[in-house]
């Protein structure tokens, strides 16, 4: 996968072991230098696409909470809710209205153990009221990548030999594994002319 997007000098050998530098970059050698990548953008782009197809297939798991929690929103944020509840739906969410812009949260999507569900919902919620985000794309991209950006693993987060190679496999198999789907740069390549200089003296 690795060839495909950067060039034959870029593929990476199965038995190279990889490694990680202050809990933000895996770090693999390749043919033509050393690859770095961003691990929290790789896992915003492997959880995008993740939620897209979710969305896409209105298929999901939901987790049921034991109390439902209440939010309460703006006029905006309401209407926004009920536009996007299809699509909430799809992602997990069991969401009621209760009346003057107060909505219950009644379960939230599998895997998001140890998040607000409140915080969760609004995130995406002003995701797709963000008008000015830097991305050309529909409704569901949109809240695709709030949930992404939300569940993704946080900056300094430690992972195993085996977190680090699944998360790099996962990543190669996106359509897109060299930038978020906002634009930012997961892959960066150092050549090994770059490694050396500091050493030709």
């Amino acid at each position: 996968m690795v060839k495909d997007v950067f060039g034959e000098q870029a593929s990476i050998e199965e038995y190279v072991p990889m490694s990680q530098y202050k809990g933000l970059y895996i770090l693999i050698p390749v043919k033509s230098g050393l690859m770095w990548v961003h691990q929290r953008r790789a896992h915003i782009r492997v959880l995008f696409e993740k939620y897209k197809l979710q969305i896409r297939e209105r298929h999901s798991v939901s987790q049921g909470l034991l109390f439902p929690e209440r939010v309460e929103t703006t006029l905006n944020e309401s209407v926004t809710i009920e536009n996007i509840q299809e699509e909430l739906s799809s992602l997990g969410f069991d969401i009621s209205s209760l009346g003057g812009g107060t909505f219950a949260i009644n379960g939230v999507p599998a895997g998001v153990e140890g998040l607000s569900p409140v915080d969760l919902l609004m995130e995406i919620v002003h995701g797709v009221m963000d008008e000015t985000r830097d991305m050309k794309c529909g409704v569901d991209d949109r809240i695709a990548l709030s949930m992404a950006k939300k569940v993704a693993i946080v900056p300094g987060q430690i992972l195993s030999a085996e977190e680090m190679s699944l998360l790099v496999d996962e990543l190669f198999g996106t359509t897109m594994p060299s930038h978020t789907p906002d634009g930012a740069v997961i892959i960066h390549i150092l050549p090994d002319n770059d490694i050396d200089r500091p050493f030709q003296r």
